[in-house]
């Protein structure tokens, strides 16, 4: 996960409204998130540790994580998940979130390491936010 670390910038965000909506999210706190610009700074701490600090001007939340490791979130909308990340292959990143509903975050860096596609996953509904290295 090494070439993940970093800071990086949300450039685009595609059917995002949807997947909150698949999440069970207000209206309001659709629009806030919505009108937000993410920054995610990865760090990695040795060991299979790692930490996700994801940036906006609403909030900012910090996910810690050992990878393959099962552990308790409290996800970006409030929910309650037993989570497991995982490299499910050089450069691909899954993060299981196991909770009501459901939700699967794939990060995948893109072959020339200067961006990451984010997939997010939940009820049959996907999101796509992409991001640019900083």
């Amino acid at each position: 996960m090494s070439t993940f670390e970093g800071k990086w910038q949300m450039t685009s965000s595609e059917n995002f409204d949807a997947y909150m909506k698949a999440l069970g999210t207000s209206f309001l706190v659709r629009k806030a998130a919505a009108a937000a610009t993410p920054v995610q700074d990865i760090r990695c701490h040795g060991n299979g540790r790692y930490t996700i600090v994801t940036i906006t001007s609403i909030k900012t939340i910090e996910l810690n994580f050992t990878l393959d490791e099962e552990f308790d979130e409290t996800t970006a909308d409030g929910r309650q998940a037993k989570s497991v990340v995982t490299m499910a292959a050089p450069g691909k990143l899954v993060h299981q979130q196991r909770g009501q509903p459901e939700v699967i975050i794939t990060r995948q860096l893109e072959p020339d390491g200067q961006g990451f596609v984010m997939t997010l996953e939940c009820k049959g509904v996907t999101c796509v936010r992409r991001y640019k290295r900083m």
